[in-house]
């Protein structure tokens, strides 16, 4: 994603994408976005039931998905911030 996109613009049409797909009863929810400038990067994360609920996902909001893969917990625990 070039630098030039309004990310704010990409993540409407994704969070748009994630509810369509919920009302077809697709198990796919949008977590978050993260954006990396200098590299023209941007990551989705979502909790979906397959690759497939994905990549239509990435369909229905106009974005490309050159690569979808799955992503594992981290095994260390979260702490809470003061």
């Amino acid at each position: 994603m070039p630098a030039t996109v309004d990310v704010a613009e990409v993540e409407s049409r994704v969070r748009a994408a994630t509810a369509q797909l919920a009302e077809s009863d697709a198990e796919v929810r949008y977590l978050r976005s993260i954006f990396v400038p200098d590299d023209e990067l941007c990551m989705h994360l979502f909790d979906a039931a397959s690759k497939e609920a994905v990549s239509e996902l990435a369909r229905r909001a106009g974005i490309s998905a050159d690569r979808i893969a799955e992503a594992a917990p981290s095994a260390i625990p979260r702490t809470e911030e003061p």
